[in-house]
């Protein structure tokens, strides 16, 4: 199984049955889910693979002839120069939002970085001819969001994609961007600024080989990725017929939470959310009305920033505080036998001699501890660690 920096050339069995014509995206996930790899499938006859998957012989003639081999070695040849990775449906890295949705694609192209923490995301999408109330809602509560620590992911049209990509890098949070053409270029390329801001802080995807241009019938089909990517879907101004809906249906399809933001009643724009609130959508008028209904799942992130953040503290403590810290690992002290213990390691580690301890310098460097939420104070003058 290749790892985050594994070379395309290292998925070569994935981009052979990528490249394959006549091979949907729904068939490959079945294909893969059912065999566990390429190497597997491709290493069956064609009876067989007929026999077993119901495909028809054509098509798995064509699976096991592969593509034009210089078709994929342009393809690995345009990975490489753009500076593309690959994580395929079975890969460690692979995103784990979008691998348990109910239709992943089995491989797909990103450029910038993926973290675990982006997990924790909300997609936010919406029309592309917006009006000022939706660029308000955009600026209120996707730069709240992103600020709280959540991914935004979108799919970087014109509109309300846009603004959502750009309220998340404004709020310094990190974003994910969801394209229907390859990664070679940009689409729409009055975008393509705000792409490379995106790769700088989270990550631009795409499920088509390197030079797809942007055909209108892809967008559709890329918006079940930008639903299984994130914990939810926001929807922002939407006709009753738009990409946006497509993108609600997904998250519904994915078991995912549809939140949407009431608007004018007189206004097209406004027909599609307030349709899908009329459906059991989650009405949304701040930020803190996704964050409460996501809470449950939050809760683990913020355990781990907890934890995060009191690792970095404990690892700058010096000197007599990390004396403490170190003392109280194993369990909780009174602070007469504390600073026993800490009098009794003075010098011992051919230290330099300091003057001995005592219990004002010990009580002052507990509290700075308690003020760095590192230990508590029991009742009976015992001190804990913080956990």
């Amino acid at each position: 199984m290749p790892d985050i920096d594994a070379p395309a050339s290292a998925y070569e069995p994935w981009l052979r049955m990528r490249l394959t014509d006549g091979l949907t995206h729904l068939r490959l996930i079945e294909l893969i889910r059912a065999y566990g790899s390429p190497d597997v499938l491709l290493g069956l006859t064609v009876d067989r693979i007929v026999q077993e998957t119901g495909i028809q012989p054509t098509l798995a003639e064509a699976l096991l002839r592969g593509p034009d081999e210089d078709a994929l070695k342009r393809e690995i040849e345009a990975i490489e120069t753009h500076g593309v990775r690959l994580a395929a449906w079975t890969d460690e890295h692979y995103p784990v939002n979008l691998h348990d949705a109910a239709n992943p694609p089995a491989l797909i192209y990103y450029r910038g970085t993926l973290e675990p923490d982006d997990r924790f995301a909300v997609a936010v999408v919406g029309t592309r001819r917006y009006t000022q109330y939706g660029r308000l809602a955009v600026e209120r509560i996707v730069g709240r969001l992103a600020g709280a620590g959540l991914n935004i992911v979108s799919g970087l049209a014109l509109g309300i994609d846009a603004l959502a990509h750009d309220a998340a890098l404004e709020a310094g949070g990190r974003t994910y961007a969801v394209l229907g053409n390859g990664l070679s270029h940009c689409f729409p390329q009055q975008n393509e600024a705000l792409m490379l801001r995106v790769i700088e802080s989270g990550a631009v995807f795409s499920e088509y080989p390197m030079d797809t241009v942007g055909y209108a019938g892809n967008f559709p089909v890329r918006n079940r990725i930008i639903a299984g990517l994130a914990l939810g879907a926001l929807i922002i101004e939407a006709p009753e017929k738009s990409g946006a809906l497509h993108t609600a249906r997904h998250a519904v399809e994915d078991n995912r939470d549809v939140f949407a933001i009431p608007a004018d009643i007189s206004r097209r724009n406004s027909l599609g959310c307030n349709r899908l609130l009329q459906q059991g959508a989650k009405l949304v008028i701040e930020a803190e009305d996704v964050l409460s209904e996501l809470a449950p799942q939050l809760r683990d992130y913020l355990q781990q920033e907890q934890r995060r953040q009191a690792e970095e503290t404990v690892a700058a403590l010096d000197g007599l505080e990390a004396a403490i810290h170190a003392a109280l690992a194993e369990e909780p002290v009174h602070i007469d036998a504390l600073l026993q213990k800490l009098q009794a390691g003075d010098g011992q580690s051919g230290e330099t001699e300091r003057p001995a301890l005592n219990i004002s310098q010990l009580s002052a460097a507990l509290f700075q501890l308690e003020l760095k939420d590192l230990v508590r104070q029991l009742p009976g003058q015992i001190y804990a660690l913080r956990v």
